[in-house]
């Protein structure tokens, strides 16, 4: 190759890049371009930041996620961690709005309006993506989410659409359920801390101090297959629990035996707390009309005084 031919060759090659150069300055706001060039397959810990809340941490180990806000720390729902991934993945952008950055306060994407997503990849990489106020396109007949990357000015507006079941609540994330049997409850025992109470079933030699119907009994233990709630109890102190101890529940199916345990501090607007020994890191509390009632419907009446009742309903007005 002769030195002329090289240098009409680099002289293209000037041409060429001049021209793209030229096209990607000048090119519509409108294109296509995934916002997350993360692989979620390599995504290790997320971040959730709310305006004017610390937020919490979704953090990968082994094949679970760790939820984690001030002092609870839980595994997460793995159906809201798919979600949040799908999601991630899903942020894909249409249109550049603005590159201005005296935008972002009405677009709800400085830091004191957004939600923040930190996203953290096992090999170091980072990216942060601030979420900011929705809005209707009437062109295209869609919502639309304004999304900014940190550190950029530009501000896009992606499809939100995919977003929608996006949850940035931490409470969506943690487990509430308390008891999740996948065979039937054969067996059932039930008594109070103070011995004053004393229920089985099927009926033993024992006998039982009230007498309920079998039938109605049977159903509603099968209503206890699954227990679940969404009002937590945080501030329990695990080991004085123990002193707080009012009814327990045995449930027994042909492989396992269960026990639920309900605890009661009259000094709490949700006096009841509960507590199985299938899900230890799952503690919720209920007042007399929530968990308590779906429970121990079939023996209430003798379970809490009417006065007791009554004086839990005046404290919660």
């Amino acid at each position: 190759m002769t030195a002329r031919t090289l240098i009409y060759l680099f002289a293209i090659a000037l041409i060429v890049m001049g021209i793209s150069q030229y096209f990607t300055q000048n090119r519509s706001p409108e294109f296509e371009a995934a916002l997350l060039t993360i692989d979620t397959q390599e995504i290790v810990k997320v971040e959730v930041i709310q305006a004017g809340d610390q937020g919490f941490t979704l953090l990968r180990e082994g094949r679970r996620w760790l939820a984690s806000k001030d002092n609870v720390h839980l595994s997460a729902k793995p159906s809201q961690i798919s979600i949040l991934l799908e999601a991630l993945s899903s942020l894909q952008t249409e249109l550049i709005v603005t590159a201005d950055s005296k935008a972002w306060e009405g677009f709800a994407l400085n830091k004191e309006k957004a939600t923040q997503l930190k996203v953290y990849a096992d090999n170091g990489e980072e990216e942060v993506f601030l979420l900011g106020k929705i809005s209707l396109n009437d062109a295209q007949n869609r919502l639309e989410t304004y999304v900014r990357l940190e550190g950029q000015k530009e501000i896009y507006a992606i499809d939100a659409l995919p977003l929608a079941t996006l949850s940035t609540q931490f409470e969506d994330y943690r487990p509430g359920v308390l008891l999740e049997l996948s065979t039937p409850i054969i067996a059932a025992e039930l008594f109070t801390q103070d011995s004053s109470f004393h229920w089985v079933w099927p009926v033993s030699a024992a006998g039982n101090s009230v007498q309920l119907d079998s039938l109605l009994t049977a159903q509603h233990l099968s209503s206890l297959q699954l227990i679940e709630g969404n009002q937590f109890a945080d501030d329990i102190d695990e080991l004085a629990a123990k002193q707080l101890l009012f009814v327990q529940l045995q449930l027994s199916t042909e492989a396992s035996i269960y026990q639920l345990n309900c605890y009661q501090d009259t000094t709490l607007s949700s006096p009841f707390i509960f507590h199985s020994d299938q899900f230890p890191e799952v503690w919720l509390a209920s007042d007399t009309n929530g968990l308590f009632r779906q429970v121990f419907a079939p023996w209430q009446e003798w379970l809490i005084p009417s006065d007791t009742i009554v004086a839990a309903e005046q404290l919660q007005d």
